[in-house]
């Protein structure tokens, strides 16, 4: 732990002692405003300073008992979330950190031979199965891992269900309508019969039909 001393003293000095309590010591005579000293130790310190009148050789001293303290850091605990768990391919999932303690490091394995440093990563499954995520929390302290085993569950994207509707359905002709697609699932491409022998490959198509009569449509 690095802490900063600030000189407040006051009068004509020409000599500065700090005792920092740990076995270190600096001596000036023009010292900074600020000066700092690293404990590498854990423990209580207790802080001095000894200032020098310009005009003699008497030492004036403030000593502050028991002033610093360095505590250990708290051991990482890893934790975390996945959003959401399960899905069709290919299925991105957002991660959360939930870690506890004093954390400065992060890694993370998906399952599928991907990896990420990243605190919150986000990871996209190409593949379907069953994914195992590890989670390495590192810190001053140490490391943790968490293992969520079968976490991620990627399946086949479901089956598309066809729907569609059609405005307007009678009029004079030629009748125009335009089809709107309504489907659900999955959908790669369309392929509409209108009845009256005409196609269309179109998502969303207009078709024109030229005849009177009655004409069954489907997609």
């Amino acid at each position: 732990m690095t802490v900063i001393f600030t000189d407040l003293s006051t009068g004509p000095i020409d000599t500065w002692k700090w005792t920092f309590g740990d076995g270190n010591t600096l001596n000036y005579s023009n010292p900074p405003s600020e000066i700092s000293n690293t404990y590498q130790n854990l423990g209580t310190y207790t802080v001095q300073l000894s200032v020098r009148d310009e005009n003699t050789t008497q030492y004036y001293t403030e000593t502050k008992t028991n002033y610093i303290t360095v505590n250990s850091s708290t051991p990482p605990a890893a934790e975390f979330s996945g959003s959401p768990t399960s899905g069709g391919f290919p299925l991105t999932v957002n991660f959360t950190d939930l870690s506890g303690g004093n954390v400065t490091g992060w890694s993370w394995t998906f399952g599928d031979g991907g990896t990420s440093t990243a605190k919150n990563p986000s990871y996209t499954y190409q593949y379907v199965g069953s994914y195992t995520v590890s989670l390495t929390a590192s810190g001053p302290s140490g490391t943790d891992m968490e293992t969520k085993t079968n976490y991620i569950v990627v399946a086949n994207p479901p089956g598309p269900t066809a729907a569609f509707s059609g405005s307007p359905t009678s009029g004079n002709k030629p009748l125009t309508v335009n089809f709107t697609d309504s489907s659900t699932g999955n959908i790669a491409a369309w392929s509409w019969a209108f009845g009256d022998s005409g196609t269309s490959a179109q998502q969303n198509p207009s078709h024109t039909y030229q005849s009177a009569g009655y004409y069954t449509n489907c997609i």
